[in-house]
């Protein structure tokens, strides 16, 4: 097997030493920036004012449609009809 065989060289140790640092502080970092005490005392000495908005005034109603004339019952006078005495004249459409 050619991994067995293989010397460990001095860089690749500082790079392990190295790489066990940084994930070491980024998990101190993780740890102290969910600490959820600090977050709670600052959020204690802010002054915080619930603003309400005031209600949409209510819609305007339609004006309401105008009124209609009445008909009244009496007829129209109709102008006279022709006598049949004229002649008809023989084009269809007049």
């Amino acid at each position: 097997m050619a991994y067995v065989d293989q010397n460990q060289s001095k860089e690749k140790t500082i790079a392990a030493v190295i790489t066990a640092i940084i994930l070491a502080a980024v998990g101190y970092a993780f740890i102290t920036g969910l600490a959820f005490t600090v977050i709670k005392k600052t959020a204690e000495k802010l002054n915080v004012i619930d603003i309400k908005t005031p209600p949409p005034p209510p819609p305007k109603k339609p004006p309401p449609p105008p009124r209609r004339r009445r008909r009244s019952n009496r007829r129209r006078s109709l102008p006279p009809r022709r006598s049949s005495s004229r002649r008809r004249s023989s084009h269809p459409y007049r």
